[in-house]
């Protein structure tokens, strides 16, 4: 009947806006936790452990680790090796 349809579709509306104010909740609370565990625990390492992921490609760091390469091949050349 048209009441039941009217009250189906109603009841329709109302559950989708109780899941789009469940999941903006369950999004705010992620939020809040993400950021105390930032303030409280994990401090700066997020971005510590990003700017370490990049160091191995910088241009300090090959040519450091082209030194150390360099210096092996004259200890193993020199026949220096322990």
């Amino acid at each position: 009947s048209v009441i039941s349809e009217g009250v189906s579709q109603g009841a329709g509306q109302f559950q989708l806006r109780l899941r789009k104010l469940h999941q903006r909740f369950a999004e705010v609370r992620a939020n809040w936790l993400a950021r105390l565990l930032k303030e409280h625990l994990l401090g700066t390492l997020p971005e510590d452990l990003q700017a370490a992921s990049r160091m191995s490609t910088s241009p300090e760091f090959l040519a450091a680790a082209n030194a150390v390469e360099s210096v092996c091949r004259t200890v193993r050349t020199l026949g220096l090796e322990a």
